[in-house]
């Protein structure tokens, strides 16, 4: 599990987490699975509940990148891992090097290096992928899109609708569910 936090000093920052997995899709960043818009990537700086960071670190120890969308394809490419991960002004750093750029007209991570173009970075522990998990690719407003595309129509998301709690039952669910005696009749 890894946890993201936006900003520098404890006292004015924000931490999301742990969860599974991040994902970088675009100008967005995920957290799931299943995947939720967490913030959005506006003006040089990552809007989260309201506030604007410049900066955010993905806490936790042995992260890998993961280009997600060759992953599901059976071709991606696995970097890592790294310790840290951050991002400051459009840049992800691994370990304190350059790895990718947002590039703002495509939305697309520009990876240093090999110039190669990734729509969605996928950011986890050090472990094996089980993409099979995975269900529909990410998310805006937990509306899940099959091909791995986030819609970037929304320019703004409340905070009550980007991490759902569990489902709460009630007495309308609690009625439509069979009862013995309903199988008995039959």
């Amino acid at each position: 599990m890894i946890s993201v936090r936006f900003g520098v000093r404890d006292r004015d920052s924000i931490t999301l987490g742990p969860a599974q997995s991040f994902l970088l899709s675009g100008d967005v960043l995920c957290i799931g699975p299943p995947w939720y818009v967490a913030a959005a990537y506006r003006g040089h700086a990552w809007e989260c509940r309201g506030r604007r960071f410049v900066r955010l670190e993905f806490l936790g120890e042995g992260m890998t990148l993961l280009d997600f969308d060759g992953a599901r394809a059976g071709q991606g490419g696995r970097f890592g891992p790294s310790d840290p991960v951050l991002l400051a002004d459009g840049v992800l750093f691994a370990d304190d090097r350059p790895f990718a750029k947002l590039d703002e007209e495509t939305f697309v991570w520009r990876l240093f290096g090999t110039g190669t173009s990734l729509r969605n970075i996928l950011i986890e522990p050090d472990r094996v992928v089980d993409l099979d998990a995975r269900q529909g690719g990410p998310t805006i407003l937990g509306r899940p899109r099959s091909d791995g595309e986030v819609d970037h129509r929304q320019d703004t998301v409340e905070e009550e609708l980007l991490l759902p709690g569990p489902p709460v039952p009630t007495d309308a669910d609690e009625a439509n569910e069979p009862h013995e005696s309903d199988d008995d009749m039959l």
